[in-house]
């Protein structure tokens, strides 16, 4: 059961605006919607330390960071153009 492994902290839930996703990359990171064809992943080169260290102005904890980046993808920035 998906639920049973987001509260082991097996995997991690994602919010999106078309429904929950899980990831298994638990390490901090951010992630890569297209919004042609749908297709998710992982964003691992972005410095969220900021972010994790909880140093935003009128921020006293961060609990949780959903970070999900939207554009075209490669295979679909070439059916665009």
């Amino acid at each position: 059961n998906l639920n049973s492994l987001v509260e082991e902290n097996k995997i991690r839930r994602i919010h999106t605006d078309k429904g929950d996703r899980f990831d298994h990359t638990l390490p901090p990171h951010a992630h890569f919607r297209c919004e042609t064809c749908q297709s998710f992943s992982d964003v691992l080169e972005i410095d969220l330390s900021l972010v994790l260290k909880g140093e935003l102005n009128g921020v006293n904890k961060i609990s949780n960071v959903d970070f999900v980046i939207t554009g075209l993808c490669e295979n679909c920035k070439e059916v665009k153009c």
